[in-house]
């Protein structure tokens, strides 16, 4: 009787059904006798080989049942299921918002919602509520980005009309403004990543451990971890220890720092955190004390933020099978920058930028493309011209992380002659 078996390397369970037609047809004769026929154009070879392909179909939808009790290849619901009983959820999506933002123009003006905003990088928000100008020409509303996510802003980045809107001047950040950053729900590939991290939930001491802590929290991004194992302060994978034994870490994301410190601290309480000499932006000078609540003793948690750099992209494209507009490419690339594409978390900590991952990010999602070229060009600047040469790969270090918007974007696409 056919069986099913297990790649040892992966656990994916798969059906044998090489046999599966001759064990059909020594049914058919044990039941009909030894003279049957067994050519595909009788009537009995018909029966034989449609209870062959229904056999093979039972077969195939068992193997793949059993394949969705398997984490790294469950997806959907059945791996939210799985995470289920680990207390793991993939998180809610979130829009970026501006609040009280400054409305600036003529006496009692009205702003309907919807009306467009761009800022210095490209991306668009819009008017949430109607908002009056008051007698002075003044009055403050909220903006929420039009997509989904993290869209990073800073109360000092310029803000300008998309549309003309009679009786309005301009609109403005100052001191009072505050940014919520949005937020995006887990895909399959970052679920599973969080899941086999939590199987270190119970362990202590080791790197797993601190990435399991660190990226439970909210909004963390993405986290990278290096460790002194040579005994003396020197150089280790590109970071420049200060102390023996020390555990260098990097968190990206929009965060609370004081979660962080304690998450660090569950996880490697009495080892040195060290933020080494010049690899990422120290997250307080001195570190943060962190209190054991069984001895009493503070212990100095410290960390690094990365240093961020954006992404000018190039894209030359013609267009194949199917239709797109400049538009839906740009947003495929920062879809998938935001780590928001299946199988793949997008620009992460160290990762290098290159033309060819765009290129098959773009390709994944909006297929019958035909990609000409992709070069990318990085400055930590976000609001300097590119005035180097683009590459189609530019290398990070451990403490560096890409970033992209709609407006670093430049897509051509070209006539199919």
């Amino acid at each position: 009787m056919s069986t099913y078996f297990q790649n040892a390397q992966t656990g994916v369970m798969t059906a044998d059904t090489s046999d599966l037609l001759t064990e059909v047809q020594q049914e058919f004769i044990s039941a009909l006798g030894e003279n049957l026929s067994l050519d595909a154009s009788t009537p009995q070879g018909t029966l034989m080989q449609a209870e062959t392909v229904a056999r093979t179909s039972v077969m195939k939808f068992i193997a793949q049942s059993a394949n969705l009790l398997n984490p790294e290849i469950a997806y959907g619901v059945y791996l939210d299921a799985i995470c289920a009983f680990l207390g793991i959820e993939r998180g809610v999506d979130a829009y970026t918002q501006i609040d009280d933002v400054l409305f600036n123009g003529q006496a009692n003006t009205i702003l309907n919602p919807g009306v467009r905003v761009q800022s210095s990088k490209g991306d668009l928000f819009e008017v949430i509520s109607q908002v009056t100008l008051g007698s002075d020409g003044l009055a403050r509303g909220s903006l929420r980005a039009l997509n989904q996510g993290v869209v990073e802003i800073a109360i000092t980045d310029s803000l300008s009309l998309l549309e003309n809107v009679a009786g309005l001047t301009n609109v403005t950040m100052d001191s009072s403004t505050t940014i919520i950053l949005g937020d995006t729900i887990n895909t399959d590939q970052q679920l599973r990543t969080k899941r086999k991290l939590s199987l270190f939930s119970q362990a202590l001491s080791c790197i797993g451990k601190i990435m399991n802590n660190v990226l439970a929290l909210q909004g963390v991004r993405s986290v990278k971890v290096v460790e002194n194992v040579t005994g003396a302060a020197g150089t280790v994978e590109g970071i420049a220890f200060t102390v023996p034994y020390g555990i260098w870490v990097c968190v990206a994301g929009t965060y609370k720092d004081d979660e962080v410190a304690q998450a660090l601290f569950d996880a490697y309480a009495c080892r040195p955190y060290d933020v080494g000499t010049n690899n990422g932006t120290p997250c307080k000078e001195g570190g943060y004390a962190v209190e054991d609540s069984y001895s009493g003793q503070s212990y100095n948690v410290q960390w690094v933020k990365p240093v961020a750099y954006y992404t000018y992209i190039k894209m030359t494209l013609k267009q194949g099978s199917a239709v797109y507009s400049t538009e839906a490419i740009k947003e495929a690339i920062v879809k998938w920058a935001q780590g928001n594409v299946a199988s793949d978390e997008g620009f992460t900590l160290g990762r290098a930028v290159s033309g060819f991952d765009i290129a098959g990010a773009v390709a994944a999602q909006l297929s019958g493309l035909q990609i000409q070229n992709c070069e990318v060009y990085l400055t930590t600047d976000a609001d300097a011209k590119q005035t180097g040469d683009y590459v189609t790969l530019w290398a990070l270090k451990p403490w560096e992380i890409a970033t992209t918007a709609y407006g670093l974007i430049e897509v051509t696409l070209e006539d199919n002659t």
